[in-house]
């Protein structure tokens, strides 16, 4: 079983499905994408700076100097990335307009989102069922390179109301049995599956360092399902 950042003990009950398995190893997809992103030279030719054990990124180097002719796939931040945290609306639609021209649109198959870092899968134009991976940090989008096919349905990130996401994370700890979390996380799920069909989604993760749970969401921010972790 692949583990969130954070960590997460071994599940005692049949609650945590091969959908959570499945959301938990995308996370960890997206770990080590931060993880290959703090190899990279930053924009200003700096060594980036290697993420802590929560999978919170270090903050960025505020003595680099930007790039001048910056990557054609690559979009550079108009504010100061240290004052948005991607769990509020505001740090999302920043988000989504930094990555809207690197990816040729809004439509994901899916996006995991961590406070200050995300991974999107975007459909491939002209190329039925082809996705292609993008990596958002410091306020800068940009291309990873091809990420493979899937059945899964594409969403439009500027259907989601995200101004729920502050609420759900405050009520998570507590729907959760996570008191005091150390890595939270957020999931677009775009097939998300029901006795009545699948819904496009939203997944709020939050664990410690034993074990995690997660919440289902519709893109207004209704509470449709919970999966905490196992009470002490």
């Amino acid at each position: 079983m692949t583990h969130p950042p954070g960590g997460w003990g071994a599940p005692k009950r049949r609650r945590k499905t091969g959908r959570a398995v499945a959301a938990m190893s995308a996370a960890a997809v997206v770990a080590i994408a931060a993880v290959v992103w703090t190899q990279l030279p930053s924009l200003g030719g700096e060594p980036r700076e290697t993420p802590g054990a929560t999978g919170d990124l270090a903050q960025p180097d505020e003595t680099a100097e930007p790039d001048e002719t910056p990557d054609e796939t690559t979009t550079t931040p108009e504010q100061d990335p240290e004052s948005v945290n991607l769990h509020t609306e505001a740090g999302m639609r920043a988000m989504i307009k930094a990555l809207k021209p690197v990816m040729g649109g809004t439509k994901v198959l899916s996006l995991t989102v961590y406070p200050t870092y995300a991974s999107a899968d975007a459909p491939v134009k002209g190329r039925k069922g082809a996705y292609d991976r993008y990596f958002y940090r410091d306020g800068v989008a940009a291309k990873q390179g091809p990420g493979g096919t899937s059945s899964a349905p594409a969403v439009d990130l500027e259907s989601y109301d995200w101004s729920v996401l502050p609420a759900l994370f405050r009520k998570a700890p507590k729907a959760l049995n996570v008191p005091k979390p150390t890595s939270r996380y957020f999931i677009v799920d775009t097939d998300y599956p029901f006795t009545s069909g699948t819904r496009q989604v939203l997944l709020v993760y939050l664990s410690d360092t034993y074990d995690g749970g997660y919440l289902v969401a519709d893109r207004k921010g209704k509470v449709l399902r919970t999966n905490p972790a196992d009470e002490g």
